[in-house]
Parts: structure tokens; sequence; C-alpha cells
């Protein structure tokens, strides 16, 4: 099998990830991964798959994978992230939100998903940093609105810091 070869079979995976057709994609990836272990879009392909069947646990080293062979792939970092939201690992997952942001400053769905992380595990102040960091990202008029969902994170995290305070207060006598 050449590279054109392979790169079709790369292609038809990803037409069937589009069309929803999980183990398809999967079969065509793995198909790539059997000549070629050095794929990362196989990964990629692969762990986006098992991610779209709540596999979550097949997804993550899929991710992993991919990114260990293309440390820069955008997009597997991204779904690690999620996969690993999804999983509670939100250290984890500020982690991946936090490298996609490197790579991609304005990336407002990266911003959104580590704010959400960062509040997930009680890192407030990082929380309420990373939402007033959407709130500045530019408008997408054709997208989601993050300039909402930016204001209501910092309601809630504002809300549980008050409400630490208050318990704090109430604990110290004051």
């Amino acid at each position: 099998m050449d590279q054109a070869d392979l790169a079709k079979m790369l292609a038809d995976g990803e037409t069937a990830l589009r069309a929803g057709e999980w183990n398809v994609a999967f079969e065509k990836a793995g198909a790539v991964i059997a000549v070629d272990v050095n794929q990362p879009d196989a990964y990629f392909i692969q762990g986006i798959a098992r991610m779209a069947q709540g596999q979550l646990n097949e997804a993550s080293p899929l991710l992993q994978q991919a990114i260990a062979l293309q440390p820069e792939h955008l997009h597997a970092i991204f779904n690690l992230g999620l996969v690993q939201a999804k999983q509670q690992e939100y250290p984890a997952a500020s982690g991946s939100f936090l490298r996609v942001l490197e790579l991609a400053p304005q990336h407002a769905e990266a911003r959104l998903q580590l704010a959400l992380a960062m509040e997930q595990s009680d890192d407030l102040m990082g929380a309420m940093q990373a939402y007033q960091d959407l709130m500045s990202l530019p408008a997408n008029p054709r997208g989601k609105d993050y300039v909402t969902l930016a204001v209501e994170g910092v309601g809630r995290v504002t809300a549980k810091i008050a409400g630490m305070s208050e318990g704090q207060s109430e604990t110290d006598g004051s």
C-alpha cells in the first residue's frame, strides 16, 4: 500500500466520522495503522470514534498516541481535554486546554472548557481569570455566544467565592 492509498483510507475514515459511522471510521483508521503505525491522524480518528461511542477509556490512549506522534495536533489535544473533563480528571483537562491555548490563543471553546474544568476542580481564581479572558476574545457572530457564557461563569464563580467567604466568616466567629 502506497502513501496515496493510505491518504485515501484516512480520508474515508474522516468521511465516516462526519457521517457518524463510528465503527467504519475506526476500522478504516485501523487499516492505516496496520500499515504505518506513525500516522497521527489514524489514531485521532480512532480516538474520536471511541469518544463518540462513549468509550472514554479507549479514546484517551488513542488521542494521546496521536499527540505523541504529532505534539501540536490541536484537535487531538482539545479532544483529549474533553475526554479528561468527562472523566472528571480536571487538572489534566486544564493542562490539555492550556496547551491548546498555547498553540491557538484565540480558541474560544478551549478557553471556555478551561474555565469549566477549573471551576469544577475548585480553582475558582483560575476559573475567574479564564472566564474574563474569554470575555476579551473577539465575538464570533456566527458562533456560540461566549460572552454570555463567560458572564454566567463569572456569576457562578463569584457566588461560590462569596459562599466560601460567608462560611469562613461564620467559622471565624465574625
